[in-house]
């Protein structure tokens, strides 16, 4: 593998750093069921729900919020939400108790009951910070992400991370990515960015003139043989100088 000169490493957060407990069809079907859906435990519907899930992700506007400070990015972000799970739910059926139910998840989805660390994650940062790298994280994720970082244990090893919300723009937009490396103060071809979505990581990162790795553990990518895949952030290493 091509070795690059880097100081900076970035990460996306949700499914490259960690990734759900199954799936949110998965999660949010089994709570839905206990707030009165019918049939939320059903595994068909829970894989109806993440369809609709995903669907109504692709539909949503990025979770960003130009210009807005303070308390109010949290409400902002809430509301994001609210309306994301309210589209996810409202094409299968009536559900009465849907405040009920988004409050519980939105919880949830802030602790490790909803996500669990990927494979070799903590010794991987560890060994970076050995290496003298700068480490970073850029995610559309929102406010919850500090917390999860903090109950993972691995809040310390990053020097910004930086969240859509309170970013300039979410990706794939190079603004993002251009606010992170001012945040680090790095400069982008020392920079990589390892994440697990070809758009929104690889290509994205890429754009704003970053090196780029894409996570792909369950080889979802193997007919673009010539792109820089990994299948462990183990392998990350491997391609730093």
């Amino acid at each position: 593998m091509k070795q690059h000169r880097v100081d900076t490493v970035f990460f996306d957060a949700a499914g490259t750093l960690f990734g759900v407990r199954g799936s949110v069809g998965e999660i949010y079907g089994r709570y839905a069921e206990q707030f009165g859906f019918h049939n939320g435990g059903d595994q068909s519907v829970q894989q109806q729900i993440e369809k609709s899930f995903v669907s109504a992700l692709r539909e949503t506007q990025p979770l960003a919020f130009p210009g807005k400070l303070g308390d109010s990015v949290e409400a902002l972000e809430k509301q994001w939400w609210q309306g994301l799970v309210r589209d996810t739910f409202s094409p299968l059926g009536s559900f009465p108790r849907i405040e009920e139910f988004f409050e519980t998840v939105y919880a949830v989805f802030r602790t490790s009951e909803a996500w669990q660390l990927e494979g070799h994650c903590q010794e991987v940062l560890a060994e970076l910070r050995e290496k003298k790298m700068k480490l970073g994280v850029i995610s559309n994720f929102d406010s919850r992400l500090f917390d999860l970082l903090r109950e993972f244990e691995i809040e310390d090893c990053f020097e910004a991370v930086i969240i859509s919300s309170h970013a300039p723009a979410a990706k794939p937009s190079p603004l993002i990515f251009q606010y992170a490396l001012r945040k680090m103060n790095s400069q982008p071809d020392t920079s990589i960015h390892v994440g697990d979505s070809i758009r929104g990581d690889y290509e994205a990162a890429q754009s704003a003139g970053l090196l780029a790795l894409l996570y792909d553990p369950e080889d979802r990518y193997s007919d673009r043989p010539n792109e820089r895949r990994i299948r462990s952030l183990a392998d990350v290493s491997s391609f730093l100088v």
